[in-house]
């Protein structure tokens, strides 16, 4: 095994992110918990000491982050709230766990693909 030069943030929709998700056209009415299971992890750089998730993300990355999780959501652009560029937004509509640690269980090398 091996540890990762990064560290993990988990990122799952909040109430607020639901609500707003289910009054969209053609939503699927997934319930709460299901759109909950729904989550991304982003790599960020690895983070030695706990801290919480608007002293690493900045406000660039949290509309980053914001952005794909409407995209990997498949909704449409059109739709899109525009209040998405700062930390303080994604955090109401998505919660973030930080996770330090990551270990490489596989003997597999990395690869990266550009998205």
């Amino acid at each position: 095994m091996f540890e990762v030069n990064r560290s993990i943030a988990v990122v799952r929709p909040t109430q607020a992110f639901y609500d707003w998700y289910v009054s969209l056209p053609d939503s699927t009415k997934e319930t709460f918990a299901a759109v909950r299971e729904d989550r991304q992890s982003y790599l960020l750089p690895k983070i030695e000491t706990k801290v919480s998730s608007s002293e690493i993300i900045s406000d660039e990355l949290a509309h980053t982050i914001f952005e794909w999780e409407l995209i990997l959501r498949g909704i449409d652009d059109e739709y899109w709230p525009t209040n998405r560029t700062k930390i303080d937004n994604l955090l109401e509509w998505f919660e973030i766990q930080i996770v330090p640690l990551v270990v490489d269980t596989s003997e597999d090398d990395l690869s990266r693909q550009r998205m």
